[in-house]
């Protein structure tokens, strides 16, 4: 099985969602976004970054997740956010541009 992390801003929703057994049974772990920059990626094959992050936080790391998603299969992003500037161009990753400019 793939390990997956998840990427959550705190907000109680991400947490209770992401702790629910039913799905943190696939999840390795919960990546707080503050931390992410001090995060060690590499072992992970699937990074979920759910909707309704703070973005500034998300650029500020930007050159870290763009590393890891170059390097992976899979990243996933769910599509309520804008992330405007980050473009993968291998047809293996989901796209990263959603939501408009």
């Amino acid at each position: 099985m793939r390990k997956i992390a998840v990427v959550y801003g705190g907000s109680s929703f991400h947490h209770t969602t992401y702790n629910e057994p039913k799905y943190r049974q696939y999840i390795e772990e919960l990546i707080y976004l503050p931390d992410l920059a001090e995060t060690s990626l590499d072992k992970y094959d699937v990074i979920l970054f759910p909707s309704q992050l703070h973005m500034k936080l998300v650029v500020s790391v930007k050159e870290k997740i763009m590393e890891f998603a170059n390097q992976v299969e899979l990243l996933l992003h769910l599509v309520l956010n804008r992330w405007n500037g980050f473009q993968i161009n291998d047809g293996k990753i989901a796209s990263l541009i959603s939501g408009g400019g």
